[in-house]
């Protein structure tokens, strides 16, 4: 039978396919996590050059910008960036940024 040879695909690949179930494989809709909007403004962190903080991208951390560990469980995994310099940055927390882990403004949109 096909499906204990799926099943075995499926344990090999997990880490590929969190979130999805063996019946999701085969009709080929796997369903992906969902980053929650953590807020709609960012935090404004005042960084130290060197450093290396770990940004949130999955939004379910209590520690925002920050990842906890909350995304334990979903495909996410938390974003490294290491500052180049000292000074004020400014972490998205909507995270639907397209420059992570950054603020582009997006938020405004989600606003309206």
């Amino acid at each position: 039978m096909l499906l204990p040879l799926l099943d075995i695909i499926y344990e090999l690949h997990y880490n590929d396919f969190i979130g999805c179930t063996t019946k999701n494989m085969i009709r080929g809709d796997f369903k992906m996590d969902k980053q929650i909007i953590a807020g709609t403004e960012p935090i404004h962190v005042n960084v130290k050059a060197g450093e290396t903080y770990y940004w949130c991208s999955c939004g379910r951390s209590s520690s925002q910008p920050f990842c906890d560990g909350s995304h334990k469980g979903t495909s996410f995994k938390s974003l490294v960036f290491t500052a180049k310099k000292n000074g004020d940055v400014a972490f998205c927390t909507c995270k639907l940024t397209s420059n992570p882990p950054f603020c582009d403004g997006t938020h405004i949109s989600l606003k309206k």
